[in-house]
């Protein structure tokens, strides 16, 4: 199950991270048991689990818009 079913990717063939991330917490934080179907709720979170991993693992280069 894709998290981002967005139309628009960046030149590497992904959405830009920020979107990414925005979209990963959203999917989180509507994440619920699902009573009918609990094995469904196990592999959704650890969908986002990896998600979340491959994030972590690549990071995205700071920008002269985004540096402090």
């Amino acid at each position: 199950m894709k998290i981002l079913p967005l139309d628009w990717h960046g030149a590497n063939g992904q959405p830009p991270a920020d979107d990414r991330l925005r979209a990963l917490a959203r999917a989180i934080r509507n994440l619920s048991p699902d009573w009918q179907n609990p094995e469904r709720f196990y592999a959704r979170r650890d969908e986002l689990s990896a998600e979340a991993r491959r994030l972590a693992a690549s990071p995205p280069a700071l920008s002269s818009t985004n540096r402090r």
